[in-house]
């Protein structure tokens, strides 16, 4: 990390080694700008900053750190930092592409550094020092359960189909600008793989920009937009293929009820479904398109659903900037989903 602020430190080019997180860097910023965490925020407690204040540090070279101890959990992958050792722990030794399943925790191995002499972590020494391993696993052990760790649950595909399941199962919903922005992937319409027609009812004065709906960001997603008066469907599938589905003609000033429909294609992989899309304005056919790559799971971890507007990162970066609100008036954007496909 670097930082900057020539009215704030003395010190030009240096660099600092006292032990830090990222979860010192909103303390810090408060510090350094003097202000106190609120205690509380529209009459709600807030939770005490689990960071600390590096701000000691710009200064002083040679201090102590002020955050000697630091653990870390992903998945069920464990680690600590405690002045100057690491232990740490790859859960089930499984690699990252596994996102199911679980694993015994009491069989998980444990790796021992000492980062002061082997800051690269290549000399494994927990034969060598047990009674160092066992201290900094009790160590972890008190972490997490200061910091709420427990209870350890390592499925990530049960994990990710949790957060996206929703409080109702109906298959159609309508929405009403202003209003319909920063919606939760989960609670918007569940469209992944799932035959669905989207219809939205626009008055335009014949210079029309901005997206209808969106949902999704930078890394995947969808976005029904109007750019330059001309009609897009677009469909990123991990930022690796873009499909663009674009009208044939461009919008005339006046009313209109634009159309996509979305089809599953017959016989395609469940576990990866291809689809294909149309576009109509006002019952009249102008666009079509394969969507040959789609997204199983979540689009994103925080990137919204959206009605006029992509807030977030664009789903169609290289089309428009987050967040291209609809210029005109956007009445309604409906979305009508057909049963769920039999798994």
């Amino acid at each position: 990390m670097i930082v900057h602020w020539p009215k704030g430190i003395r010190a030009k080019g240096e660099l600092r080694g006292q032990h830090h997180h990222i979860i010192d860097i909103a303390p810090t910023m408060l510090k350094a700008s003097g202000i106190e965490a609120p205690a509380e925020v529209d009459g709600v407690k807030q939770m005490p900053f689990d960071g600390v204040s590096i701000k000691y540090s710009f200064d002083d070279a040679k201090a102590a750190s002020t955050h000697p101890v630091q653990y870390y959990e992903m998945f069920g992958n464990r680690a600590i930092c405690h002045n100057g050792w690491k232990a740490v722990t790859l859960h089930g030794n499984r690699m990252p592409w596994v996102l199911g399943g679980t694993f015994d925790f009491g069989k998980d191995i444990w790796e021992l550094y000492n980062l002061a002499e082997d800051p690269t972590e290549t000399i494994d020494l927990a034969a060598k020092n047990p009674e160092k391993l066992e201290e900094l696993k009790k160590k972890w052990h008190e972490e997490a359960i200061k910091y709420n760790v427990y209870p350890l649950y390592d499925d990530v595909a049960a994990r990710a189909a949790n957060i996206q399941k929703r409080a109702g199962t109906s298959n159609a919903y309508t929405y009403y600008p202003p209003g319909a922005e920063f919606i939760h992937e989960a609670l918007s319409p569940p469209v992944k793989n799932r035959a669905h027609t989207i219809t939205a009812s626009v008055e335009t004065d014949g210079k029309t920009e901005g997206v209808i709906v969106a949902a999704g960001g930078y890394f995947s997603g969808y976005s029904l937009y109007v750019r330059q008066n001309i009609v897009t469907y677009a469909y990123n599938a991990f930022d690796q293929n873009y499909y663009r589905i674009e009208a044939s003609k461009p919008l005339t000033a006046g009313k209109h009820e634009i159309k996509f429909v979305y089809e599953v294609i017959a016989g395609a992989d469940r576990a990866s479904p291809t689809g294909k899309g149309t576009l109509f304005i006002d019952g009249e056919r102008v666009g079509e398109g394969a969507i040959d790559r789609t997204v199983p799971g979540m689009f994103s971890v925080s990137e919204p659903f959206d009605v006029g507007a992509d807030n977030g990162g664009s789903v169609d970066r290289k089309a428009y900037a987050s967040p291209f609100k609809f210029s005109d008036t956007l009445n309604f954007v409906r979305f009508d989903l057909a049963p769920p496909q039999m798994k």
